[in-house]
């Protein structure tokens, strides 16, 4: 005989609240995510669009990414990387996430000096 003890969305005696998460804490994490992925340069113009449906998320990013490297594939290794990281650490279900990819750029090592960047370029040029 199946028991309502072990539906815990339905069981209101074993609930202890809610968790609720704010839009920017959503925002950090796919911005955190995002940012992971190779290839990506930056989040551009309007960078992050959430909208939030019951326990659904459709987010629009809006990314610069590195000119050398295919853009589908930085676009796909994105989706996937928020997907897992929205699904893992939260309650909500990923339904869509639209990369719209508004330039390219030179990626920059943040180990790198804005003194070493300034003399590479100046003995390229």
């Amino acid at each position: 005989m199946a028991s309502d003890k072990f539906n815990f969305h339905n069981n209101k005696k074993d609930t202890l609240g809610k968790v609720i998460y704010g839009s920017n804490v959503l925002k950090g994490i796919i911005a955190l995510a995002t940012k992971e992925v190779y290839g990506i340069v930056s989040l551009s113009g309007r960078g992050i669009r959430l909208k939030i449906l019951d326990n659904q998320l459709n987010i629009d990013l809006y990314v610069s990414v590195v000119s050398n490297i295919k853009c589908s594939d930085v676009a796909f290794m994105v989706q996937e990387n928020v997907k897992n990281n929205i699904e893992s650490v939260t309650k909500y279900v990923v339904r869509e996430i639209n990369v719209n990819i508004l330039g390219v750029g030179k990626y920059i090592p943040k180990s790198v000096s804005n003194l070493e960047i300034a003399k590479n370029d100046e003995q390229t040029e």
